[in-house]
């Protein structure tokens, strides 16, 4: 139990240091240009990207060209 808690308070604290938490992003998928806002990183440390039509991705690595567009 311990472990999850100290686990949960370094995501907590990953989450605040995020640069980029909040931003518009840009990325490619399949080819394709992409956009979305980067909402933070799950517990298994994957970024959380909300697509404009409100749909949550995860992505393990960085998607291919992701940038911030701000």
């Amino acid at each position: 139990m311990e472990r999850y808690r100290r686990k949960k308070k370094e995501l907590i604290l990953l989450n605040e240091l995020l640069l980029w938490k909040g931003q518009s992003v840009r990325y490619k998928e399949n080819g394709q240009l992409q956009t979305g806002i980067l909402e933070g990183l799950s517990e298994n440390g994957s970024l959380i990207l909300k697509t404009p039509s409100g749909t949550r991705l995860d992505f393990i690595d960085s998607p291919e060209d992701f940038h911030s567009l701000n």
